[in-house]
């Protein structure tokens, strides 16, 4: 009788074990969520060098699904209750409620889902390498559209880049610095792998169903984030082109990597950069990267800077896609002011990123004395110096001559009339950190030995237009010294595998710096011995032995086309497949 009246009388809620369990399924949620956003962050990310294999676990160690776990702790809860409500039921759903909870809603059962969500980070911490002791910090600025003619500390009448300037005097200028390719990917590409664009292969965005089409940096390259990554150093990205990024093989190496809207400001993006250096511990070196494009077209400074020179009233045009497009379809007039409206606003935008970067470059040298900053430009601008416009078109000095700014401790006040490639500002990074050695592969070489010579020998530059789609198909070039002159040699190559279809361009830049006088048919043996050169250096390589990874579209492509088509990248009517 007893037992009958004990068995009718309902079990109490045991409140405590829902709460565990409850608990128990924020971490196993924290845990499984966690490794779901790592596997789809492998898949777009380049993580896959041997030496690297730790920034996936970090990456899932770092993960936070806040969210996601509350909502799994809630459920489990509402699961727990409902276990607890139906203990007298023999069906097959409430026993696995009342089995799952009596699993997670004890101590051993909620140590064990803890120890398994605390496990990426205790992997993450013993698997990540130490950076050599003293190894310094490297803030790494790259100025899109930079054109060093336009740039007041390399002479410009106008005052475009004052307090850079400024600062400037406490560093390294280098008066010569040679871009290799005429926009965004394959240049960056380049500096960040000490690879010409024919090596490296992140050189194009054919039209649609082009079998190269968003073609990326192949993740078999070893970029300078990845050499710094696996030397232990904190490796952080912001960058607001849509060329730069993970989708394009430019999250090799960084454990951190943000795009931005193309319409986010250098201020803006120095300001967040600035957050995440304060936060650090200090443990560890960092290498940060950041990328702004504030020159680029569309040529729109903020208040403050808008009107500075730009007097003409114009305010129904500007450089865009759309406009270069018109351009080259010839049917664009830039009389009535137009030329010289771009011009103007293009200076402006330049003083804005001058104001913006300065006190950034400024500040963080202040706390962090050990820094090693690069400010480069990937490439200039055109405005129908040789009758293009925008950039990416030819390889003239416009486009391929960018500044080159250098501070590191011990070299101060320099100013180097050497001719140098931007291949070689990987090798010289590394050296300057002692952090790795450049690849066997790596084309450029450092520039440590100028730094303390003071100058040298003018190194040969290569240069190529990356085959983007836009005519003439495909230029290929070379500025060396040669028979005591510096020259450059340009190969206008309408097919590579038609000789006679090339066209050549030669000039002598010491005496005609502006390339206004072909002397390819004056020089044949000149223009002969620097093709030659390049063929030496392993520079010219045939487009069909090209070696690079090719993206066709898909859901990256697609919410990147509206930041391409911005920048000028992509055609409007273009789909992104």
């Amino acid at each position: 009788m007893r037992s009958s009246i004990m068995s009718s009388v309902p079990r109490p809620i045991r409140p405590l074990r829902c709460l565990v369990a409850a608990a128990s399924g924020f971490l196993f949620a924290w845990f499984a969520v966690g490794a779901f956003e790592t596997w789809r962050e492998i898949r777009v990310q380049d993580w896959n060098d041997p030496d690297l294999g730790w920034l996936k676990i970090d990456f899932w160690a770092r993960a936070a699904p806040v969210k996601e776990a509350a909502a799994a702790a809630v459920l489990t809860l509402l699961l727990a209750l409902s276990g607890e409500f139906l203990r007298r039921s023999a069906s097959a759903l409430p026993r696995l409620l009342r089995w799952g909870s009596r699993t997670f809603g004890r101590p051993a059962g909620f140590l064990l889902v803890l120890a398994l969500a605390l496990a990426p980070r205790a992997v993450a911490v013993l698997t990540r390498p130490a950076p050599p002791a003293g190894a310094p910090n490297v803030l790494f600025i790259l100025v899109d559209t930079w054109r060093a003619d336009r740039t007041s500390f390399y002479g410009y009448e106008r005052p475009t880049w004052p307090e850079i300037g400024a600062l400037a005097q406490e560093g390294v200028v280098f008066e010569r610095a040679v871009a290799q390719a005429p926009w965004t990917r394959p240049s960056v590409a380049s500096i960040l792998t000490s690879l010409t664009p024919s090596r490296h292969g992140a050189m194009s965005h054919m039209p649609a169903g082009s079998s190269r089409r968003f073609v990326a940096l192949d993740r078999r390259h070893r970029t300078l984030a990845e050499s710094l990554a696996a030397a232990g150093y904190d490796t952080m990205a912001i960058s607001n082109n849509a060329n730069i990024v993970p989708y394009f093989g430019f999250g090799q190496g960084f454990r951190e990597f943000t795009k931005v809207s193309w319409e986010v400001d250098a201020g803006d993006m120095a300001a967040d950069m600035e957050r995440w250096i304060d936060r650090r511990d200090g443990s560890r070196p960092f290498f940060c990267y950041l990328h702004v494009t504030d020159p680029h077209h569309p040529y729109e400074a903020p208040e403050g800077f808008r009107g500075m020179w730009d007097k003409s009233g114009i305010t129904d045009f500007n450089l865009n896609s759309a406009q270069i497009r018109k351009f080259h379809a010839g049917e664009l007039d830039l009389g009535g002011g137009r030329l010289q409206h771009l011009k103007d606003a293009y200076d402006e935008e330049q003083r804005y990123t001058d104001s913006a970067l300065a006190p950034f470059i400024r500040r963080v040298r202040e706390k962090h004395p050990d820094t090693i900053v690069v400010l480069v430009g990937d490439h200039g601008e055109e405005f129908l110096d040789h009758g293009s416009l925008g950039h990416g078109h030819v390889l003239y000095q416009e486009l391929t001559h960018v500044p080159l700014v250098l501070w590191a401790p011990g070299f101060s006040g320099l100013r180097i009339d050497t001719q140098v490639p931007l291949l070689d500002v990987l090798p010289t990074i590394l050296d300057l950190t002692g952090a790795a050695q450049p690849t066997p592969e790596a084309m450029g070489h450092s520039l440590l030995p100028l730094l303390r010579a003071g100058g040298g020998e003018d190194r040969p530059a290569p240069m190529e237009t990356g085959g983007d789609g836009e005519p003439p198909w495909q230029l290929r070039g070379i500025a060396m010294r040669y028979d005591g002159r510096l020259w450059k040699l340009i190969r206008e190559e309408v097919s590579e595998v038609n000789p006679d279809g090339v066209k050549i361009h030669l000039y002598d830049l010491e005496a005609d710096p502006l390339e206004q006088h072909d002397l390819a048919r004056e020089r044949p043996e000149v223009a002969e011995a620097l093709f030659q050169a390049m063929k030496e250096h392993g520079w010219y390589i045939l487009l069909d032995e090209v070696e690079g990874g090719t993206w066709h579209g898909g859901a990256g492509a697609a919410a990147l086309q509206g930041d391409l088509q911005a920048l000028g990248y992509l055609d409007g009517g273009e789909d992104a497949e």
